[in-house]
């Protein structure tokens, strides 16, 4: 009986060492509406909507375009100043050993790499409509981007 009793035990601590080591992380919880952040659905267009929790105060603006092909991307904003500026690099898309995407980037011109490296997260709001979180790794700047179809006519006229 003893013996019974020592098995029925061990049976249930190991039951519920099984559950508890089934249980998944927050880092790798993923919705069912997200996707992978790859160089193919980076591609394109992109407005930032959010900063640091809040939306862009008005006239203030920041669109990105990445191009999937040669690892680049073009980027309009007019932070800190009342004039749209350009910058352009390029980037690279990682995964860490906790299977989340990592973006990093760098400036041309000797300006040198981004401020941070940014842990991505992807999400399809509807069928040709994406959007995408930026958490920096060396701080809590968070950044919400949204898929736009193209630049505003104001950004093509001025390159």
């Amino acid at each position: 009986m003893r013996f019974l009793r020592g098995v029925f035990t061990i049976a249930i601590v190991v039951a519920m060492m099984l559950t508890l080591g089934c249980k998944e992380e927050p880092s790798n919880y993923r919705p069912d509406n997200s996707i992978a952040v790859t160089y193919y659905t980076l591609d394109g267009c992109w407005q930032l909507v959010d900063w640091r929790g809040n939306s862009l105060s008005e006239g203030t603006e920041l669109y990105i375009r990445f191009n999937r092909q040669e690892h680049r991307f073009e980027m309009w904003d007019n932070f800190g100043s009342m004039y749209i500026r350009q910058t352009t690099g390029g980037f690279l898309i990682e995964q860490d050993e906790y299977e989340r995407y990592i973006l990093s980037g760098w400036y041309d011109y000797g300006v040198g790499d981004w401020a941070s490296d940014y842990i991505v997260t992807m999400t399809r709001l509807k069928e040709d409509l994406k959007e995408m979180i930026w958490h920096s790794k060396t701080n809590d700047e968070s950044m919400l981007f949204v898929s736009i179809d193209s630049l505003p006519e104001s950004i093509v006229t001025n390159k």
